[in-house]
């Protein structure tokens, strides 16, 4: 029987750790928020909860709901309304900074195209909205500044 070099079970070890590192970056599945059989990827939008997001709603289902960088949803095409509220920790402040209500915003989303909604504190001083929001879309260069965004009731 032929024995194994030292330290092969350590890079072994090491090896099958990597690998699990890897897996665990691949982006979690889509949960889907419509009826019937699942679409293929060019038929629905990605959504996503970006940094400082917390979702609570999509189109008023609670249902749907997932912490900041960990929630992914599929959708149809068209307009939707998420339930949202802000977090952030701002470099420079003892305590995270979190929004005192939800927040309701609209978006069109096509479908083929994946969206990442982030949140950033601005701060209340400037007397403009303290929480700038912006989305990513995979096929769009830049995010955009998110406007359609209103207390929700």
């Amino acid at each position: 029987m032929k024995e194994a070099l030292p330290g092969t079970a350590a890079v072994a070890a090491l090896v099958v750790a990597l690998a699990a590192c890897t897996a665990s970056r691949a982006p979690a599945p889509a949960i889907p928020t419509y009826t019937g059989p699942a679409r293929p990827a060019g038929q629905v939008a990605i959504f996503d909860c970006g940094f400082g997001v917390t979702l609570r709603a999509v189109d008023g289902n609670r249902d749907y709901q997932g912490a900041p960088l960990a929630c992914r949803y599929a959708l149809l095409p068209g307009r939707h309304r998420f339930r949202v509220s802000f977090s952030s920790e701002k470099t420079g402040q003892a305590k995270p900074v979190s929004s005192p209500h939800d927040y309701l915003v609209r978006l069109r989303l096509e479908a083929g195209h994946r969206y990442t909604l982030n949140a950033f504190y601005k701060g209340s001083s400037t007397g403009e909205r303290p929480w700038k929001v912006d989305l990513a879309d995979s096929a769009e260069r830049y995010p955009s500044t998110v406007t359609d965004i209103r207390p929700a009731p």
